[in-house]
């Protein structure tokens, strides 16, 4: 959940304050989104945080999704998860290493 993240990343974030040595915090999620955790993690993440999702998407900008699964709520809007992590007054610092959708 957001809340249990944030207790997470709060805890991370101390360990770091009183270590003198640089922790990276990885993230890998595979066909699970919930979008306000997704957007918790684009906020709230330490800066040295590696996060790397596998999902299903549209394949085109406001397309249908015409499969029973996942459910239509449980998929990506083309470029969605790129916009979370690049656009918002809250977001900030995040590079993104590699952005590839793979149609099957």
């Amino acid at each position: 959940s957001p809340k249990l993240l944030s207790n997470v990343i709060f805890s991370f974030d101390a360990s770091v304050e009183y270590s003198n040595q640089r922790l990276t915090c990885c993230i890998y999620a595979v066909r699970y989104w919930d979008r306000i955790l997704i957007e918790t993690i684009a906020k709230l993440a330490p800066p040295s945080t590696i996060f790397a999702i596998s999902h299903f998407c549209k394949p085109s900008p406001g397309a249908p999704w015409p499969f029973e699964h996942p459910r239509e709520n449980k998929v990506l809007e083309r470029n969605e998860l790129r916009e979370i992590f690049t656009t918002g007054s809250m977001v900030d610092g995040w590079l993104i290493i590699h952005d590839e959708i793979v149609m099957d």
